[in-house]
């Protein structure tokens, strides 16, 4: 209670007493300092600690008092503040504060006391809250842009922005900026990391995908790119998995390395191979040449020294090998020969001492068939070379022999005619199964079964095997009339619905197989009285699921173009250089317009490409190709004028007396003819009919010459002759008119001579129904309304074709296509559409793309279909064209597999005919036409090629 009594005020209870003694307390009194620093650290009430700290007026006491803990420091700070706004040297004071354990509060107490200057030394120790209130003080401008720089947190820089939207701009536009900087500098580390993904997938994709000739070069580049990017970014898993995948990628480099070292070296030791095999060639021929030098000795120890070094090496070139093969035959039976020559004379002896009767005439039939086999095992027996002149005893032997044989074809004869009879009987169930007459054919089965047993006909094994085939066919005949469409139409939704998942197809093909299973289905449906909606949905959805990865193949069409077109203008400077440096005194014309030509080709193969620089070096082009047919326009007038006189000799030749040797000359004119180039297309196939027209009336004036000679033949043999004549026109139709005189002349000769047999009139009048049948059909087509239409639709078309190569399109068309469908396949009709809309398109635009397009799918099929006549002929192609025969005829294979196959027939010829004129401009393509017209000539005029 006495401690209570005698406690000094400034401890009193309550705050305005020791408010009271605070006042009284001296700052320069040390126990009143120590008072005073326990109350201004210690007091609960904060106006007495507020009293206290003013009293204190020394700044290091200050700086002292608050770095102590567990004081209320704001009374300090705010006696601090005051004191350090009077004093002129603060800088050792603000070391104080930045190095004390309070200096988070240094920054603050410096700004508020107005010598914010001294913190610009010392920013970088500030941390964000620091310099966010630094920023937000009254310190000068500079610091608070300092101090602003510094500040990077994105929640600061935002805190900010809003705090000095309205009271200060500049800060505010530091803030903006840096908010902005932000925000691109993320943008940045965003597209570099998808960048980095995006190499990454692409090094997998090539480690796993197939090779290509520029893998290395696309690894490099990927590799480089990764390189290039940014260290600091967040791609730690990506750098593993891109580093394996370089690494696979580089093994895949190292394996194709191996590869190819290995295939040089095989190269280098087939060449090897190649060297020594020319060289055992060379030895070997030198033998073969000893051979036939009958005086020279040849050494068999030379050759079997030659076939064990040729055993050691394996030459590729097939021709070689078929070489040393073909010699090695001939050395081998040199030497065997000279062996066995003497043996086989001795053996011949002894055959004819045992066989050879002493009469034939009294030996059976049994008897002459043992003894042509005993004589034909001893002539195989003996093998004597054909080359070779005969030994007496061998001789003997074949002779004896070619009598036996010659007895028994007379009794073989006898049975011939049955065997023909019944030939005949299997070809007429041939012709109703072929027809489709199952019901009839059926019949004649039955009629032929019965014939068999009542005439006891015995069938020989080839007629037998015949028979079974027919009735096999017959049996398919009627299972395939009793066929749906509908399990067809469900075989091509699983066909194209195969295709939508077949990823490896390439998208052309995929396109063009989408194309024909679509054809496929139009045709079926055109025949289903049934038109199921269900399965068209399916086949559509599989269709245009099928059709997505193709929009791909068009995007490449592009680099396609553009490829194109620097190809064009390569072309068009190596066709400037050449004519710049051509001496058209010297050269020969035609190697000149062999160039042109082949440039023509080749510039017609790089298409598409873009308008606009098309038609640029398009114009160039024909600058090129016109300044060089002026020169060649005074050639083609020269060649005019000589086939104009080689029509007048052929004409002189027509009148001739001696056809034989006027027909010789012909053959003559046709070489001078072909010697002399072509000229102007406008006059060239006139010309060219002009002159067929004189040459059909040589040789027909030769045909009917050797008509006149054979009148005098025996009238069974010319009547056979008629028959094989028609025969062979029925497997292939060429010079028609030479048959019809056959069946003519044949005709004749059965009428007047009454003894020819029923068997050689049969034969004669079957081939003469056959030629009937086929001039039949093709005069119902030429008779049809609808083909007259179709022919005068292609002359509109040809005559406005002319008019655009001319730049004078005038013509317009008056033919409708509707009056063209009828009995015309429907993709003859959908050919003429084709080609009226190209005409049509070419008109309409001006664009020089189109045209070469054009030009480029009209060579192209009207080389297809000089291909597909000269196989239906038989006839032989030109080299240029070999590959595209081979691919013809690979496309055909499949279908040739599922049909049986016909001969061609002078239908057919006539369909390929008017399909020649669905093709645009096709007149253009002088080369062509004088090749298809030959082909057809040759079947309707009969004039040799």
């Amino acid at each position: 209670m006495l401690s209570k009594l005698f406690r000094p005020k400034w401890q009193h209870a309550d705050p305005s007493v020791r408010a009271a003694a605070v006042r009284k307390l001296r700052e320069d009194n040390p126990a009143h300092i120590e008072i005073l620093t326990q109350l201004a650290t210690q007091d609960p009430a904060a106006d007495v600690r507020l009293l206290a700290a003013g009293k204190i007026t020394d700044i290091d006491q200050l700086i002292n008092l608050l770095n102590e803990e567990q004081a209320h420091l704001s009374a300090i700070e705010q006696q601090l503040i005051h004191q350090l706004g009077q004093t002129n040297n603060p800088t050792s004071a603000f070391d104080r504060l930045i190095n004390g354990q309070n200096n988070e509060r240094a920054f603050q107490i410096f700004c508020s006391s107005g010598h914010g200057a001294l913190l610009q030394d010392h920013l970088h120790q500030a941390n964000h809250q620091q310099l966010l209130g630094i920023v937000l003080s009254n310190a000068p401008i500079q610091l608070r842009k300092e101090a602003a720089e510094k500040i990077t947190s994105p929640t600061d820089i935002e805190t900010l922005l809003k705090e000095t939207r309205q009271s200060d701009k500049t800060i505010h536009k530091i803030m903006r900026d840096k908010l902005n900087a932000l925000k691109e500098q993320e943008r940045l580390t965003k597209q570099q990391t998808e960048l980095a993904h995006d190499i990454c997938s692409q090094m997998q994709q090539l480690s796993k995908g197939e090779w290509f000739p520029l893998y290395p070069a696309k690894q490099e580049s990927l590799l480089s790119a990764w390189e290039q990017l940014d260290n600091s970014l967040p791609i730690d898993s990506l750098k593993e998995t891109f580093a394996q995948a370089l690494q696979q990628s580089q093994l895949r480099i190292d394996e194709h390395q191996a590869t190819l070292e290995a295939q040089k070296r095989e190269v280098e030791r087939q060449e090897q191979a190649q060297q020594k095999a020319i060289e055992l060639l060379e030895q070997q021929t030198l033998l073969v040449a000893q051979i036939n030098d009958n005086h020279a000795l040849v050494s068999e120890s030379d050759w079997a020294h030659i076939k064990q070094a040729w055993s050691h090496i394996s030459p590729t070139h097939e021709e070689q090998k078929a070489i040393f093969s073909r010699q090695s035959l001939l050395l081998d039976e040199y030497f065997s020969h000279l062996s066995m020559r003497g043996q086989k004379i001795s053996d011949a002896q002894e055959y004819v001492s045992a066989l050879l009767p002493s009469e034939l005439s009294a030996l059976d039939n049994r008897a002459l068939k043992a003894l042509r086999s005993a004589l034909t095992k001893a002539l195989s027996t003996l093998n004597w070379p054909e080359q070779d002149a005969q030994p007496e005893p061998v001789a003997q032997l074949t002779e004896t022999l070619n009598t036996v044989e010659n007895l028994l074809r007379q009794e073989q004869q006898q049975k011939s005619a049955t065997q023909q009879l019944i030939q005949q009987q299997l070809d007429e169930l041939n012709r109703y199964i072929k027809a489709g007459e199952a019901k009839q054919a059926d019949k004649f089965v039955k009629k032929l079964n019965d014939s068999f047993k009542s005439n006891q006909q015995k069938l020989s094994t080839a007629q037998e095997q015949h028979l079974r085939q027919l009735q096999a066919q017959l049996q398919e005949l009627k299972d395939w009339q009793g066929y749906a469409v509908t399990p067809k139409k469900e075989q091509l939704c699983e066909e194209m619905e195969q295709l939508a998942a077949q990823d490896s197809m390439p998208a052309p093909e995929k396109s063009q197989r989408i194309k024909e299973l679509q054809q496929q289905w139009k045709l079926l449906d055109s025949t289903d009285p049934i038109h199921s909606s269900l399965l068209w949905k399916r086949f559509k959805a599989a269709s245009d699921t099928a059709y997505e990865p193709c929009e791909a193949y068009f995007s490449q069409q592009r680099e396609l173009r553009a490829y194109n077109l620097s190809q064009r203008e390569m072309i068009v400077a190596e066709v400037s250089q050449y004519l710049n440096t051509v001496n058209w005194d010297e050269t020969y014309w035609r190697d000149i317009e062999t160039v042109i030509t082949a440039a023509k080709r080749e510039w017609r193969r790089f298409i598409p490409v873009d308008r606009n620089p098309g038609q640029k070096i398009q114009q160039a082009f024909n600058e090129l190709i016109v300044s060089t047919e002026a020169r060649f326009k005074v050639i083609k007038e020269a060649a005019l004028q000589q086939k104009e006189a080689i029509i007048n000799e052929a004409h002189q030749l027509a009148q001739s007396d001696d056809p034989k040797a006027a027909a010789e000359q012909a053959k003559l004119l046709q070489e001078q003819w072909k010697e002399a180039g072509p000229t102007f297309h406008s006059q060239e196939r006139k010309l060219w009919k002009r002159f067929r027209v004189e040459c059909d009336a040589i040789f027909n004036r030769l045909t009917e010459h050797q008509q006149e000679q054979r009148s005098i033949i025996n009238p069974r043999t010319e009547l056979l002759a008629h028959t094989h004549t028609l025969q062979h026109f029925s497997v292939k139709p060429l010079a028609l008119k030479t048959a019809v005189a056959a069946h003519h002349a044949g005709s004749e000769i059965i009428d007047n001579f009454p003894a020819i047999s029923a068997r050689d009139s049969q034969q004669f009048r079957k081939a003469a129904h056959q030629l009937e049948e086929q001039l039949q059909q093709l005069k119902r087509l030429e008779a049809q309304e609808s083909t007259h239409a179709f022919i005068a639709l292609t002359k509109e078309l040809d005559q406005l074709e002319e008019q655009i190569l001319s730049s004078k399109p005038t013509t317009a068309i008056t033919v409708n296509i509707n009056d063209c469908k009828g009995s015309l396949p429907d993709s003859l009709i959908n050919a003429i559409k084709a080609r009226q809309s190209a005409v049509e398109a070419v008109i309409s635009s001006s664009a020089s793309d189109i045209d070469d397009l054009l030009w480029a799918q009209s060579d192209r099929s009207l080389r297809e279909l000089c291909i597909r006549l000269e196989i239906a002929l038989g006839e032989s192609t030109p080299e240029s064209d070999h590959a595209l025969r081979m691919e013809y005829q690979m496309q055909r294979l499949q279908q040739v597999l599922d049909q049986p196959l016909q001969a061609t027939t002078l239908l057919d010829i006539r369909l390929l005919e008017l399909e020649w004129s669905t093709v645009a401009f096709n007149q253009t393509f002088d080369t062509l036409c004088e090749r298809f017209e030959a082909l057809t000539h040759a079947v309707f005029e009969g004039m040799p090629a």
